[in-house]
């Protein structure tokens, strides 16, 4: 992951100090010291940047917060509303939604282009953005069940379904 804009001002502030202190002792002349210190400031925040246009991927999976803890999925399904309309073999009977005991495979063959993890995320965001065959429309799921970590780790946890 690129650096961020606190860990580019602690480098900046280290190389200031550092140069001050070869200065002092006389290492290299004040005047080298500081031209120094001057080019790593102007040239770090330019490569951080240059960083993040390079690996836009992994800066967002950062961001996001990355994979989910499907421990923590399962908890959040098993203590929502999820087990009132949806099966999963072993942990409940619902009957109104899709059956989700293979949702990781199963996802993945939904929407022809879309990863089965991206289908997952719409689903429990949207679920009016692809209702399933079989399955009356609009569906009778609420918009937005889970967000931010919450929404990773209850789509890590139907992942591990397959």
């Amino acid at each position: 992951m690129p650096p961020t804009p606190v860990t580019l001002g602690l480098v900046v502030i280290l190389v200031f100090i550092s140069m001050a202190a070869a200065s002092t002792i006389g290492a290299v002349s004040r005047g080298k010291a500081i031209a120094a210190a001057f080019a790593v400031a102007i040239l770090a925040v330019p490569v951080g940047f240059l960083g993040t246009a390079l690996a836009p991927a992994e800066h967002a999976t950062a961001q996001a917060g990355g994979a989910g803890d499907p421990a923590h999925g399962e908890s959040l399904y098993r203590g929502g509303a999820c087990p009132a309309c949806h099966t999963i073999t072993g942990i409940s009977a619902g009957a109104v939604g899709p059956e989700l005991t293979r949702a990781g495979s199963v996802a993945a063959t939904r929407k022809p282009g879309m990863a089965a993890e991206a289908y997952l995320r719409e689903s429990i965001q949207n679920p009016q953005a692809f209702v399933p065959p079989g399955f009356p429309s609009p569906s009778a799921m609420p918009a937005g069940l889970a967000s931010g970590k919450d929404l990773d780790d209850l789509v890590s946890f139907l992942m591990t379904k397959s």
